[in-house]
């Protein structure tokens, strides 16, 4: 699959040299996609015979993107040619190029196969005006880019500003694939465009002459290669398909100003005037159709070179969940919980070797710095905490003056910086909204400032752009995987990895210290913390362990857990987190029977079944046949139903609320009345309505019922088999003792003097 741009000035002929290039692609064989790339949405009109499609900003802006499918925002034209039209804002609102990236991200959502096709043409805004509209010329989108010029002065000089954009969107190899010269009756104006395509390292691949026959088609709101096939003209076209993929890509050498003044000023005065040429009348339009019914009449039988597959490519259900690596709040379109910024600096800022800078205003880099460091504060105040470290945070402070001409040159002077003065082991660069709006590209300033001993790793996040914290996270992964960890390294005996632990969770460390300690007792070692208190030459090392265990069963490292699977053939041990007795038992025992450790784990097993079985007789005494109400966010309760079955202890009713972290509820547990998407504001009348000895839940209300008991369960409760023993501990001694004192029950029977 061949990805082609063409750029040009406004109004130079792009759009009708881009659909007839199309149509000589199809006339091959070739499966081709057309996507207009300016607001006018006017790039396929001949195409579709004068239909204006409907645009992806336009669908953008009534539907929610899960309500979009591919069939309302790509029609097939005149020889089965694809087309796609992105649209753009009223004039003078909004951010056209940030529609661009909009649309690109919205064509990936919704299940654009760029694969199926053989040719994807982007028809591009005609100048370089942000960095929005510079997006097919990056990685991942074209391959080469045709620049499309006339000789006259400002057509050139647009044409040469697009060469200094080609060159900076250039990373390890060159992209200008050509200069197509249109006529506009400049005298010997193929000889300028062949020298200025010289003068730039690239060459003119073709040229087409003022010819009155495109005015004609465009009156009939046709390509030249429909309305004349047979003509010359069409016969360059044809020329052109076949010349493109011939022609090599090189990194462009714009002309500075005084060079490209010379060389026009020097032709100018050269030339001689020529006569204007007549115009053809009498050539009735073709009125343009406004009904999406007429659209058949480009989908028939008028064209031969149709696949008679693809209507099935748009019958092609939505991508699968699995078929990405998303975040439950973005696969679902949920609500954002914080953004992807801040939840890829959360597993930056764990490789304690390495510094994190977001390419973005101060103030997204001071929020991020103080909430890691609140969580580090924290952190250090909880038993047995390992955790104090100050995040390595920077910012690279942009302003006004990068919001308008750009922040990369800001990026790298940051980064060279940074280096020079930290000589950290890897830099992660982390982009914000504001950034990504304007179009700067951190994966060409990494590639840039990389070294061997110093990685430069681009995290995508995008801010809210990209998604939720859970994304940043997620995106953080990911990139940390792919730059760091050595597929080289062998497997050492007795080594595990540990995946997914919650950085901002208080009780981290805490049960990072309890697995660590069963681990031990198996004879185990930890190998790598992905990603937690480690440096980049851990990571490097992950593949040291010949098994790795997920910490967290929630969604995010469910996800991490496929990533590393699908990528990197981790090999995972099928164990649940070790939190309550039961759970911890089937976890040690997984793990002793892949490692060979059955004797050590009987041990292990069976001094913790006997602290677990002293600790319920005691609390039975008082707990026993008490009832309980639950009111939470977690959806695995397991370790907690366990504990109030084993205390002979009666659940009344489980109110779940709904979750930014895991699907649904789920328990091995046998039945119990559950109420899911669990509405908060009815909480107190259940609690009226049962009349519970014991309300449990993840956070105290503000107005507690006299003569119930109530108690804390964690977001993030800790590991190890005693996990709900503890809690019971603290339930019997708060229904021992009365939450409010009794002396304040007697102004009932002292009621004060009037």
């Amino acid at each position: 699959m061949t990805q082609i741009a063409i750029y040009g000035k406004g109004g130079i002929g792009k759009s009708t040299i881009t659909a007839n290039l199309s149509v000589a692609l199809a006339e091959k064989g070739f499966r081709v996609l057309q996507i207009g790339c300016d607001p006018k949405h006017d790039s396929t009109r001949l195409l579709l015979h004068g239909f204006m499609q409907n645009t992806v900003l336009d669908q953008l802006k009534s539907k929610k993107p899960e309500e979009i499918y591919l069939d309302e925002i790509m029609l097939r034209g005149y020889r089965g040619v694809c087309c796609i039209e992105a649209g753009g804002p009223e004039p003078g609102v909004g951010c056209a190029g940030r529609g661009i990236i909009s649309m690109a991200s919205l064509l990936k959502r919704i299940g654009l196969k760029k694969e199926e096709f053989d040719y994807i043409i982007y028809d591009v805004l005609g100048d370089v005006v942000c960095g929005g509209f510079g997006v097919p010329m990056r990685d991942g989108y074209a391959d080469r880019i045709l620049v499309v010029t006339s000789g006259e002065m400002m057509s050139i000089y647009a044409a040469n500003n697009i060469c200094k954009g080609i060159r900076n969107a250039s990373h390890q190899r060159g992209k200008l694939g050509g200069v197509i010269g249109n006529a506009r009756n400049v005298e010997n104006e193929d000889v300028l465009i062949a020298d200025f395509a010289g003068r730039v390292g690239s060459r003119m691949v073709e040229f087409f002459p003022r010819d009155e026959l495109f005015r004609q088609c465009e009156l009939k709101s046709q390509t030249v290669m429909e309305y004349a096939p047979d003509s010359e003209v069409a016969d360059l076209f044809r020329g052109l398909a076949d010349t493109i993929p011939q022609t090599p890509t090189v990194t462009p050498d714009p002309l500075s100003e005084e060079r490209l003044e010379n060389l026009l000023v020097g032709f100018y005065q050269q030339r001689k005037p020529t006569a204007t040429r007549a115009r053809v009348a009498g050539i009735e339009r073709k009125r343009a159709r406004s009904s999406l019914d007429e659209k058949q009449e480009c989908d028939g039988s008028r064209n031969p070179g149709d696949d008679p597959d693809f209507e099935a490519y748009f019958k092609k259900p939505k991508p699968s969940a699995g078929s990405a690596y998303l975040s439950k709040s973005v696969r679902n379109k949920e609500p954002f919980h914080s953004c992807a910024l801040q939840g890829a600096f959360n597993i930056t800022s764990q490789v304690l070797d390495a510094i994190s800078v977001m390419h973005s205003s101060i103030n997204c880099s001071h929020i991020g710095f103080h909430a890691m460091l609140s969580v580090s504060k924290l952190h250090r105040l909880q038993k047995n905490s390992r955790s104090a470290s100050v995040p390595q945070l920077f910012s690279s402070n942009m302003g006004e003056t990068e919001m308008v001409f750009g922040g990369e040159k800001l990026l790298g002077q940051s980064i060279t910086e940074l280096k020079g003065l930290l000589e950290p082991a890897a830099v992660f660069l982390i982009n914000s909204c504001p950034a990504a709006i304007i179009g700067d590209d951190p994966v060409k300033v990494a590639r840039l400032h990389a070294s061997n001993d110093c990685p430069v790793v681009a995290v995508k996040a995008d801010g809210v752009n990209e998604g939720d914290y859970a994304q940043g996270m997620l995106n953080a992964y990911m990139a940390l995987a792919e730059a760091l960890i050595d597929n080289q390294v062998e497997p050492k005996k007795n080594q595990v990895n540990l995946v997914g632990e919650k950085n901002a969770a208080t009780v981290v460390e805490e049960n990072y210290s309890c697995i660590l300690e069963l681990l031990t007792a198996l004879e185990l070692e930890v190998n790598c913390r992905f990603v937690r208190q480690t440096s980049a030459g851990q990571i490097g090392e992950f593949h040291r362990a010949p098994f790795s265990l997920l910490v967290e069963t929630d969604d995010t490292a469910r996800t991490l857990q496929k990533f590393l699977q699908d990528q990197f053939s981790v090999n995972f041990i099928a164990a649940a987190p070790p939190i309550g007795l039961t759970q911890t038992q089937r976890w040690i025992e997984q793990i002793a029977h892949t490692y060979g450790k059955q004797r050590q784990a009987e041990r292990v097993i069976g001094a913790i079944s006997s602290q677990y079985e002293r600790s319920l007789a005691e609390l039975k005494t008082v707990l026993k046949n008490k009832r309980v109400l639950i009111f939470t966010y977690l959806q695995e309760l397991d370790w907690l139903l366990e504990t109030l079955a084993d205390l002979e202890m009666s659940v009344e009713k489980l109110c779940l609320y709904n979750s930014c972290v895991k699907e649904s509820f789920s328990s091995r547990l046998g039945e119990i009345a559950v109420e899911t998407d669990y509405p908060g504001c009815r909480r107190d009348q259940d609690i009226e309505q049962y009349r519970p000895d014991l309300v449990l839940s993840n956070y105290l209300p503000p107005r507690m019922i006299e003569g119930i008991t109530y108690s804390v369960i964690p977001l993030c409760p800790k590991l190890g088999w005693s996990a709900g023993i503890d809690h019971a501990h603290v339930w019997a001694r708060n229904i021992r003792i009365p939450f409010v004192e009794g002396w304040r029950y007697d102004q009932k029977l002292f009621p004060a003097l009037p």
